[in-house]
C-alpha cells in the first residue's frame, strides 16, 4: 500500500471512530441547503459580518466559519505546507466543518483554552468534539503506522488541546468537526473561556439550515 494510499484509508478510519455522517450521505448528491449564521439564537454572541465576537472579562474570541479553500489557504498561510489532512476526497460532498477561531487576552490575568470545551451541539441531539490532530495520530496508531510528516508539519495551524494565555498574549487556529448528520436543521458552537478567577464564560454562535436556489444545469 503506498504512503498516498494509506493516507486516505487513515482518514476513512477516522470518520468511523469518530461517528462521521455515512457515506451515502456523503456521495455525490447536490446539496440544497447551506448553515448561516442565527444571531437571533437564544444566547448567540455579537455577530459582526460573517465572524462571531464573544466578550468577556478580559478576552476577545472571534469566531468565523471557513470552507475548505479557506481552510486549505489558512493552512499554507500559517505552515508554509500545502497539505490539508481533512481534504475532501474527488467528487465527494465535504466531510467536515472548519471554523477559524481568535482568542486575545486583553486583561491583567490569564486565560485558559480547552479543545475539550469547544462543543457542536446540533438540533438531533450530536455533541461533537473537534477533531484535531491528537485525533489523526491516534487514528494512525490504531493502524500501528506513523502519521505522514506532512500532516505534522501543518499541526500548528490547528488549535492545540490546552493552553494558557498570559495577559497580552493571543491565539489562533483551526477547529475542525465531522459534518452533521443528514436531516440537521441548526446546530451552534459552543466555547468555554477559564478566566483567571476561575470562571467559566461561555461564547456561542448558532447556525441554521437555509435552501439553496436549485440550479436547472444538469
Amino acid at each position: 500500500m503506498t504512503a498516498a494510499q494509506l493516507s486516505r484509508y487513515i482518514l476513512c478510519l477516522l470518520l468511523v471512530l469518530c461517528c462521521a455522517v455515512p457515506a451515502a450521505a456523503a456521495g455525490k448528491q447536490k446539496k440544497e441547503y447551506a448553515f448561516v449564521p442565527d444571531p437571533e439564537a437564544d444566547g448567540a454572541a455579537m455577530l459582526s459580518g460573517s465572524t462571531w465576537v464573544g466578550l468577556g472579562s478580559g478576552f476577545t474570541l472571534r469566531l468565523q466559519r471557513v470552507d475548505e479553500t479557506q481552510r486549505q489557504a489558512y493552512i499554507e498561510k500559517v505552515t508554509g505546507v500545502a497539505t490539508d489532512p481533512f481534504a475532501t476526497p474527488p467528487d465527494q460532498e465535504p466531510r467536515f466543518l472548519s471554523f477559524l477561531m481568535q482568542l486575545e487576552n486583553n486583561g491583567a490575568g490569564s486565560l485558559v483554552f480547552r479543545s475539550a470545551q469547544c462543543w457542536l451541539v446540533t438540533n438531533k441531539a450530536e455533541h461533537l468534539n473537534p477533531v484535531g490532530m491528537d485525533t489523526l495520530r491516534a487514528s494512525y496508531a490504531v493502524m500501528e503506522a506513523e502519521i505522514s510528516p506532512a500532516y505534522e508539519r501543518v499541526g500548528s495551524a490547528f488549535l492545540p488541546t490546552d493552553r494558557t494565555l498570559h495577559p497580552g498574549e493571543s491565539m489562533a487556529g483551526l477547529l475542525v468537526y465531522n459534518m452533521v448528520k443528514t436531516g440537521t436543521r441548526r446546530y451552534k458552537v459552543d466555547i468555554q473561556i477559564t478566566t483567571a478567577s476561575g470562571d467559566v464564560v461561555p461564547v456561542t454562535a448558532p447556525y441554521r439550515r437555509v435552501k439553496l436556489e436549485r440550479s436547472d444545469e444538469p
